[in-house]
């Protein structure tokens, strides 16, 4: 993978082994005998090797799950900046009817605490690389919009990039699950933020 990455010769952001403060993935802290101490070594090793094979277009994306209750802890798992160049949270407006933790949640409700914690760790750009809104619950078109058009150009200016997770997965995550929700994320993504119109 490193040899082939660095012949391509363009920009590539990988982010590997994401979630890993959580317990489903079998490389996270805390599954299959792991430490947080092994996430890091194993993080900074294949850094190494990526280097040793003058893959220097790779840009390494550190991505926890949102913290939660029993989740690792973020400082115990961070490689450091000399090994990350973007810091990334992943996380979801799940509501399941059971009550909490699964209530309707806003996006800042989702990301508040988790992207105060990064900013904690370091200064480094910061990404949502997951996120999407469950449909049952709530209004999906107004979580939209105000995630797009207002959260993240007015509150959070610190996100730098944002990835949308279009699945019909254990929800219908896609912002085409209804017309609302089109219409709401059409309107949101031509916003002048997303457009390079605001100063950043």
């Amino acid at each position: 993978w490193a040899t082939g990455l660095a012949s391509y010769n363009k920009p590539v952001l990988l982010r590997f082994a994401h979630e890993m403060n959580g317990t489903w993935y079998p490389w996270a802290a805390g599954v299959n005998g792991n430490t947080a101490a092994d996430y890091v070594e194993t993080w900074k090793c294949l850094r190494a090797r990526f280097k040793a094979k003058g893959a220097d277009n790779v840009k390494w994306v550190w991505s926890p799950n949102v913290s939660f209750f029993g989740s690792t802890p973020l400082k115990s798992i961070y490689p450091g900046d000399g090994s990350v160049h973007w810091l990334a949270l992943d996380g979801y407006n799940w509501y399941s009817g059971g009550g909490p933790p699964d209530d309707w949640q806003s996006f800042s409700d989702v990301f508040d605490a988790s992207l105060r914690e990064l900013a904690s760790l370091s200064e480094k750009p910061v990404m949502i690389a997951e996120t999407a809104s469950a449909e049952e619950g709530g209004n999906k078109a107004t979580w939209i919009l105000e995630a797009m058009s207002r959260d993240l150009p007015l509150v959070y200016p610190q996100v730098r990039a944002f990835v949308w997770f279009n699945e019909n997965k254990e929800r219908d995550w896609r912002f085409t699950s209804s017309d609302d929700a089109r219409a709401a994320f059409v309107a949101a993504a031509n916003h002048p933020y997303y457009r390079g119109s605001l100063p950043r």
